[in-house]
């Protein structure tokens, strides 16, 4: 059988290409996948800008040539390196949203998921109608329509768009989400119960991420690892201080382009980076998911970011999952956080959430793919 996977595809997010990965190795096991990288035919003016990127490195902010720094652009050829060495994809090209119905004859299934696909604070405007049609595969037959561990990602569906979905995640032949909000949601606008299943990047062992990550690296010998996807507040900062101070560690920062010699790495970087530290501090979804994996202190912060939404409803899942206390921090409590609780671990009980929850994720995936291809329906 071949798959086509459906999420969105960002070379610049190392959550996105993990997740995206896991998905795909996932689904090897069912056939044949390939993500699909949907290209909507771009303006002479969209047109114009890409060609100035791609060959000059310069992007615009209001009209306004700017420089992309070196260490962006390299930073972005490894994410793309690390896709296409370890990803299948398919580059599809279409002016409108009736021109991805063409793609019906070549799969036997479509997955949508993981990553907020159903987020619409995500969709811009001018693209929300075609977001949309993708991520609910609208183009596809009900009958090939799958939802792997996807996620809605906000507390409620606004208004203008709740019967639009309530409509679609009826025709969908099987539906799994990443969060408990989330299957309340279905539950609330259409009546169908949807599982909630684990994070695919969870759902592969210890072991595939250890083969995957970077060994040339260059990593201090004991470091705590910064991740923050929005804005480091002066209450963070100190209790990072305060620990660094305390253990006598050193400090490395992702997603930071003032630390280019961490900024510049890809999704392998990533793992080895996160592997190797002796805590995490990070308000990153998937940064709290690999330290998890590695078995690693951390210490989650409540994400600060002017414009984005609350998503703390996939990290009080994931905790309440696998029977962790809750390790979100926000404002200044985060300054009563005890340092020596923080450093202690005992994953045992972790490992045997995490073996029920791949368990659970391969029932799914083998009543969609093999009980129900085996019956003809």
């Amino acid at each position: 059988m071949k798959t086509g996977i459906i999420t969105i595809f960002e070379q610049s997010n190392y959550g996105n290409r993990l997740q995206n990965y896991a998905v795909s190795k996932l689904l090897r096991k069912y056939g044949k996948p390939e993500t699909i990288v949907i290209q909507f035919e771009r303006s002479i003016k969209k047109k114009v800008k890409d060609w100035f990127l791609d060959n000059h490195g310069i992007a615009f902010r209001n009209k306004v040539p700017y420089r992309i720094p070196d260490v962006a652009i390299e930073r972005r050829v490894r994410f793309v390196q690390f896709t296409e060495r370890n990803i299948p994809l398919r580059y599809f090209m279409c002016s409108s949203v009736s021109d991805l119905q063409r793609l019906r004859q070549d799969y036997d299934f479509f997955v949508a998921g993981s990553d907020q696909i159903w987020n619409p604070l995500f969709w811009n405007n001018d693209g929300a109608e075609r977001l949309f049609n993708l991520y609910f595969l609208t183009f596809a037959p009900a009958a090939s329509r799958i939802a792997l561990s996807a996620s809605i990602g906000i507390n409620a569906v606004p208004q203008e768009w709740k019967e639009r979905f309530s409509e679609e995640w009826k025709k969908f032949r099987a539906i799994s989400v990443r969060e408990d909000r989330g299957a309340e949601i279905i539950r609330e606008c259409c009546g169908r119960d949807a599982p909630v299943l684990l994070d695919p990047t969870l759902a592969l062992p210890k072991e595939e991420w250890r083969r995957l990550a970077d060994r040339d690296v260059k990593l201090p010998k004991s470091y705590a690892l910064t991740c923050f996807l929005g804005n480091k507040t002066a209450a963070y900062r100190r209790i990072i201080g305060r620990l660094l101070k305390a253990q006598g560690l050193d400090c490395v920062e992702l997603n930071n382009p003032a630390y280019p010699e961490y900024y510049r790495l890809g999704p392998d970087g990533f793992l080895a980076a996160v592997e190797g530290a002796d805590i995490i501090f990070t308000d990153s979804f998937h940064a709290v998911v690999f330290s998890i994996i590695f078995e690693k202190p951390f210490a989650a912060f409540d994400r600060v970011e002017s414009g984005m939404c609350a998503m703390n409803s996939r990290m009080e899942t994931l905790f309440g999952k696998l029977g962790l206390r809750d390790r979100i921090y926000s404002g200044e409590s985060c300054m009563d956080i005890d340092v020596g609780e923080l450093l202690s671990r005992d994953y045992n009980q972790v490992k045997r959430r995490l073996k029920e929850g791949r368990k659970a994720m391969q029932s799914y995936l083998e009543d969609v793919f093999i009980t129900e291809a085996k019956d003809g329906t």
